[in-house]
């Protein structure tokens, strides 16, 4: 263990205590995201020099100064108004919910009808998920239709349950968040796919988080215990069912647990490695000016071919290897390290005033562009989630459904 790089975590960590003096509570989203980035991409490298990967000072402190940056850009968050928001969730839209839900079931039927009517049957399911798990890597996998269309209403219904969800918890929407969670893990389980399920999971957190964090007092996300506890109990679960996924990618019903937990471990932290030894080579490049942050727009306008796994892997440890490099490698490659920096503190700053237009003015069009980039930061550990038009496309459907179905308007209760 390096001592100088534990010396440098805690350093860090009192820098994050400091800035309480200012927020006065561990709640403000100007103080808990900046946090959580720091959760997500400095404090885990003490596990990636206790797990032998490859590491810098440099990497370190090129992830701190994002975290920093995204930190400035919400000094216009300081004195954010205590005023809070009502969000009405018609049943209309509940019943239109229920009905892309079942558009989504019929889509992934479509997709697997050979095991559906036979999940009990485990050895059938292994192979089924091994085959696609070859199929994804080697570019012949290949699916329906119906399939590829309820991949966009799966990632509305993300943005939309957690809106709904945060709002109401009759019986009805309850069920609603089951079911979809239970059909997405059925889906992620067949098409050996771990990325899919996280993609909508991150998903339904940046809509249930933007919106619990509207409508409830100011603090209402304060750090205790209780939290504390139910996050870690969080990340067991994700590990757990990561677990699982690779279990179902070997295809065979004979397998080694431990060798399986230490290769997700792995995966878990080793996008900070991946990052690190990429940034190392960092002047290597020529500047791509957004043909990387909007791969996806460039590829359909035939501008840029936007490769299946996005980057080649890299060796991070023994053999192991990874293609995750966060989304501000597509971000310095575009723009360079210093504009990345300036454009992340933009983010901080777009989404304090968010907040303030959605609190003072109810406005729908600031609701669904703070989603969006709350979206962007949850899974920027991995890659910049726009890069994928499926999402794109999610994401302009739920701007508009949220634009004409839901109603923001204050709330005397909570702000008095």
């Amino acid at each position: 263990m390096d001592s100088l790089l534990i010396a440098l975590l805690v350093a860090i960590f009192c820098l994050r205590l400091t800035w309480l003096y200012f927020y006065k509570t561990s709640g403000n989203i100007g103080f808990i995201l900046p946090f959580i980035f720091e959760c997500i991409f400095v404090y885990p490298y003490l596990f990636v020099d206790l797990l032998g990967l490859e590491w810098s000072f440099f990497g370190v402190l090129t992830m701190y100064l994002f975290g920093l940056s995204l930190q400035l850009g919400f000094i216009l968050n300081v004195n954010e108004t205590a005023n809070r928001v009502s969000i009405t969730i018609p049943d209309s839209l509940i019943y239109i919910v229920y009905i892309l839900l079942i558009f989504v079931y019929i889509g992934i039927l479509s997709n697997h009808s050979d095991v559906m009517n036979n999940l009990s049957n485990i050895s059938q399911v292994l192979i089924v998920a091994n085959q696609n798990a070859i199929s994804r890597y080697d570019s012949s996998l290949n699916v329906t239709v119906l399939y590829k269309i309820s991949t966009v209403f799966s990632f509305l219904l993300s943005l939309l349950i957690g809106v709904i969800f945060a709002v109401r918890k009759e019986i009805k929407v309850k069920l609603l968040l089951f079911s979809f969670f239970i059909v997405l893990f059925i889906d992620s389980i067949l098409m050996a796919a771990r990325a899919g399920l996280l993609l909508q999971l991150s998903a339904f957190l940046s809509s249930y988080i933007a919106t619990k964090y509207l409508t409830n007092k100011k603090g209402y996300y304060c750090i205790n215990f209780s939290k504390t506890f139910f996050v870690l109990i969080f990340f067991v679960s994700i590990y757990s069912f990561f677990i699982l996924v690779q279990i179902a990618r070997g295809g065979k019903e004979e397998f080694d647990v431990f060798s399986i937990s230490s290769h997700v471990l792995t995966w878990f932290i080793g996008y900070l490695s991946a990052f690190d030894i990429w940034i190392r080579q960092y002047y290597l490049f020529e500047h791509s000016f957004g043909l990387r942050t909007f791969s996806g727009i460039a590829d359909v306008l035939n501008i840029h071919e936007r490769s299946g796994g996005v980057y080649e892997p890299v060796e991070v440890k023994g053999g192991r290897v990874t293609n995750i490099y966060t989304a501000y490698r597509g971000l310095i490659e575009d723009f360079s390290l210093p504009v990345s920096f300036f454009l992340v503190a933009s983010i901080g700053i777009i989404i304090s005033k968010c907040i303030e237009k959605v609190l003072l003015n109810m406005s729908n069009v600031y609701f669904s562009i703070l989603i969006m980039l709350l979206y962007f930061v949850f899974w920027s550990f991995v890659i910049n989630p726009y890069i994928y038009n499926t999402i794109l496309l999610a994401m302009i459907c739920f701007f508009i459904i949220v634009y004409k179905y839901v109603e923001i308007v204050k709330n005397d209760k909570i702000n008095s």
